[in-house]
Protein backbone atom coordinates (compact mmCIF):
# COMPACT_ATOMS: atom_id res chain seq x y z
CA UNK A 1 0.00 0.00 0.00
CA UNK A 2 0.96 3.66 -0.93
CA UNK A 3 0.85 6.24 1.66
CA UNK A 4 -2.05 7.54 -0.37
CA UNK A 5 -3.98 4.61 0.25
CA UNK A 6 -3.27 5.17 4.22
CA UNK A 7 -3.68 8.84 3.85
CA UNK A 8 -7.43 8.34 1.99
CA UNK A 9 -8.44 5.82 4.42
CA UNK A 10 -7.76 8.12 7.26
CA UNK A 11 -9.75 11.18 5.33
CA UNK A 12 -12.15 8.79 4.43
CA UNK A 13 -13.31 7.58 8.31
CA UNK A 14 -12.98 10.97 9.44
CA UNK A 15 -15.38 12.70 6.79
CA UNK A 16 -17.49 9.89 7.24
CA UNK A 17 -17.88 9.95 10.89
CA UNK A 18 -18.61 13.88 11.15
CA UNK A 19 -21.00 13.69 8.03
CA UNK A 20 -22.64 10.63 10.09
CA UNK A 21 -22.81 12.40 13.36
CA UNK A 22 -24.81 15.71 11.82
CA UNK A 23 -27.14 13.43 10.10
CA UNK A 24 -28.09 11.47 13.15
CA UNK A 25 -28.42 14.41 14.92
CA UNK A 26 -29.94 16.60 12.90
CA UNK A 27 -32.24 13.87 11.94
CA UNK A 28 -33.52 13.67 15.40
CA UNK A 29 -34.75 17.26 15.16
CA UNK A 30 -35.72 17.54 11.87
CA UNK A 31 -38.12 14.23 12.27
CA UNK A 32 -38.85 15.14 15.94
CA UNK A 33 -39.99 18.85 15.25
CA UNK A 34 -42.73 17.05 13.57
CA UNK A 35 -44.85 17.43 16.44
CA UNK A 36 -46.04 14.23 18.32
CA UNK A 37 -43.07 12.03 16.13
CA UNK A 38 -43.52 9.39 18.89
CA UNK A 39 -40.88 8.39 21.39
CA UNK A 40 -39.11 6.48 18.35
CA UNK A 41 -37.13 9.45 16.79
CA UNK A 42 -34.54 8.99 18.52
CA UNK A 43 -34.02 5.38 17.16
CA UNK A 44 -35.10 5.85 13.54
CA UNK A 45 -32.71 8.89 13.29
CA UNK A 46 -29.87 6.31 14.86
CA UNK A 47 -31.09 3.53 12.73
CA UNK A 48 -30.57 5.73 9.47
CA UNK A 49 -27.16 7.05 10.51
CA UNK A 50 -25.66 3.36 11.16
CA UNK A 51 -26.73 2.03 7.45
CA UNK A 52 -25.36 5.14 6.08
CA UNK A 53 -22.08 4.60 8.42
CA UNK A 54 -21.77 1.27 7.37
CA UNK A 55 -22.37 1.56 3.71
CA UNK A 56 -20.13 4.96 3.22
CA UNK A 57 -16.96 2.56 4.79
CA UNK A 58 -17.56 -0.17 2.73
CA UNK A 59 -17.21 2.58 -0.01
CA UNK A 60 -14.35 4.22 1.99
CA UNK A 61 -12.82 0.07 1.55
CA UNK A 62 -13.88 -0.46 -1.81
CA UNK A 63 -12.08 3.02 -3.38
CA UNK A 64 -9.23 2.30 -1.46
CA UNK A 65 -8.95 -1.15 -3.84
CA UNK A 66 -9.36 0.89 -6.70
CA UNK A 67 -5.79 0.86 -8.75
CA UNK A 68 -5.90 4.84 -9.35
CA UNK A 69 -2.55 6.83 -10.34
CA UNK A 70 -0.50 6.67 -6.95
CA UNK A 71 0.39 10.31 -5.46
CA UNK A 72 -1.73 13.09 -4.64
CA UNK A 73 -3.36 12.97 -8.20
CA UNK A 74 -4.74 9.23 -6.95
CA UNK A 75 -5.64 10.61 -3.48
CA UNK A 76 -7.58 13.48 -5.00
CA UNK A 77 -9.67 11.49 -7.48
CA UNK A 78 -10.56 9.08 -4.44
CA UNK A 79 -11.66 11.73 -2.08
CA UNK A 80 -13.99 13.09 -4.95
CA UNK A 81 -15.02 10.28 -5.74
CA UNK A 82 -16.53 9.59 -2.00
CA UNK A 83 -18.06 13.13 -1.52
CA UNK A 84 -19.76 12.51 -4.94
CA UNK A 85 -21.41 9.09 -3.25
CA UNK A 86 -21.28 10.38 -0.03
CA UNK A 87 -23.58 13.19 -1.29
CA UNK A 88 -25.83 10.10 -2.83
CA UNK A 89 -26.03 8.48 0.23
CA UNK A 90 -26.47 11.17 2.10
CA UNK A 91 -30.08 12.17 0.14
CA UNK A 92 -31.07 8.80 0.45
CA UNK A 93 -31.27 8.88 3.85
CA UNK A 94 -32.22 12.09 4.42
CA UNK A 95 -35.09 11.01 1.72
CA UNK A 96 -36.20 7.77 4.05
CA UNK A 97 -35.77 10.69 7.53
CA UNK A 98 -38.65 12.85 5.24
CA UNK A 99 -40.67 9.92 4.66
CA UNK A 100 -41.15 9.48 8.49
CA UNK A 101 -41.13 12.80 8.87
CA UNK A 102 -44.71 12.94 7.04
CA UNK A 103 -45.60 9.91 8.68
CA UNK A 104 -45.17 11.76 11.58
CA UNK A 105 -47.21 14.86 10.90
CA UNK A 106 -50.02 12.74 9.76
CA UNK A 107 -50.41 10.93 12.46
CA UNK A 108 -49.94 14.01 14.65
CA UNK A 109 -53.12 15.81 12.50
CA UNK A 110 -55.66 12.45 12.60
CA UNK A 111 -55.08 11.67 16.41
CA UNK A 112 -56.04 15.37 17.14
CA UNK A 113 -59.71 15.66 17.85
CA UNK A 114 -61.32 18.86 17.18
CA UNK A 115 -61.79 21.52 19.32
CA UNK A 116 -65.10 22.11 18.74
CA UNK A 117 -67.71 21.38 16.40
CA UNK A 118 -67.95 25.12 15.05
CA UNK A 119 -67.69 25.34 11.48
CA UNK A 120 -66.59 29.34 12.14
CA UNK A 121 -64.01 27.60 14.45
CA UNK A 122 -62.39 25.54 11.84
CA UNK A 123 -59.30 27.11 10.40
CA UNK A 124 -59.33 24.78 7.50
CA UNK A 125 -62.96 26.30 6.52
CA UNK A 126 -62.84 29.35 4.34
CA UNK A 127 -64.53 32.42 5.94
CA UNK A 128 -64.16 34.42 3.17
CA UNK A 129 -67.01 34.09 0.36
CA UNK A 130 -65.94 32.31 -2.77
CA UNK A 131 -63.92 35.03 -5.61
CA UNK A 132 -64.90 33.07 -8.57
CA UNK A 133 -68.79 33.76 -9.04
CA UNK A 134 -69.47 32.05 -12.58
CA UNK A 135 -71.67 34.51 -15.44
CA UNK A 136 -75.33 33.90 -15.40
CA UNK A 137 -76.53 30.88 -17.29
CA UNK A 138 -73.58 28.73 -16.63
CA UNK A 139 -74.53 25.82 -14.49
CA UNK A 140 -78.41 27.27 -13.45
CA UNK A 141 -79.24 24.69 -16.66
CA UNK A 142 -80.64 27.67 -19.09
Amino acid sequence: MHWADFAFIGTGIVIVAVVGRLLAYSGRRYVGGAGGAGRNVGSIATLVSVVFHLVTLGLVALLTAIPVSTGPRGFLIKVGLLCLILGLVYAAAVGVLARRREVAVTESALSEPPDSDDPDERPSMPTHPPSYIPPSGIGDGT
